[in-house]
């Protein structure tokens, strides 16, 4: 129907007459060419409007000479265009800053990240007894914890999963949280909040890169079956549920949004689980999130 539309108008008002050009209008001739675009490269705001809007954005804040802005901008854009052919020729070059900073790469596609503890911190109360517990009692006091914590921890599928022990020291407002994660626990999915991450001690037998996370009560059944298997329904972690996985067991980041009183859930707070859509293909196109 587009595409009759497109046709129709331009027999009606173009006529194939150089005096009537005026009537051509981009919006109505990109049309024609929404479809198959989109088929071709993807949806059409991330492949055009959105670069074009940051683009402009980008070289603006590069301006450097209020004198003569505009011959100052097309110089920067110059640039730009330059040190982008060099990155997409050689491959090597293109290595971002975040990259450069302090990280772990854990294997299997996992990689610790900045920012981190200087030194051995000591960990008490509930999280260091839960850390001591699942450690075995090797360390030297069991109810107390000296280790370096990590506060991100990139997935395979190119999420960042950050942990409260950072985001709770943000204003709220200010926060894009991605402490959430779903995680494979016994051979069945869960869900869990991560307080932080820390490497294994060098004696302890699992090895690698440990999270200490407070695990979600499983899902509301009865919200479960009624919505189709879609809506899974959640209270709040308790002060029992601390435990320690291994970060490999993270499947990815997931959004715990709160969720409006309903009487199959006796008044208690509750959240429900939000997935990233696409997530299980996007790493087709090499998408990775802001480090």
């Amino acid at each position: 129907m587009a595409v009759e539309y497109v046709k129709g108008y331009k027999t009606l008002y173009y006529q194939q007459k150089v005096s009537r050009i005026h009537f051509c209008r981009q919006s109505v001739h990109n049309i024609l060419h929404l479809a198959p675009e989109t088929a071709r490269g993807g949806p059409l705001p991330y492949t055009s409007q959105y670069p074009m809007e940051r683009t402009i954005g980008n070289l603006g804040q590069e301006i450097k000479q209020p004198s003569n802005p505009f011959a100052n901008l097309s110089q920067r854009a110059v640039v730009c265009c330059q040190v982008n052919a060099l990155k997409a020729l050689v491959l090597d070059l293109d290595c971002g800053g975040s990259e450069k900073r302090i990280r772990i790469e854990l294997g299997d596609g996992h990689t610790a990240l900045h920012p981190r503890d200087r030194s051995g911190q000591k960990i008490t109360g509930p999280e260091g007894l839960a850390i001591c517990e699942a450690l075995q009692g090797e360390m030297d006091n069991y109810t107390q914890a000296r280790l370096v914590r990590w506060a991100r921890i990139r997935l395979p599928n190119g999420q960042i999963a950050r942990c409260a022990w950072k985001e709770e020291r943000r204003p709220l407002e200010n926060v894009r949280m991605a402490r959430n994660i779903k995680l494979k626990r016994d051979g069945k999915l869960a869900f869990a909040e991560v307080h932080f991450f820390f490497p294994a001690p060098s004696d302890y037998q699992g090895g690698g890169m440990l999270a200490l996370v407070s695990m979600y009560p499983p899902h509301d059944p009865t919200l479960f079956q009624k919505s189709e298997h879609t809506l899974r329904a959640c209270t709040l972690p308790g002060a029992d549920s601390l435990r320690v996985i291994n970060v490999k067991d993270v499947l990815s980041v997931v959004a715990m949004v709160p969720m409006p009183r309903h009487s199959w859930i006796e008044g208690k707070p509750t959240v429900f689980v939000v997935e990233k859509l696409g997530l299980d293909i996007s790493h087709m196109g090499g998408a990775k999130e802001i480090a």
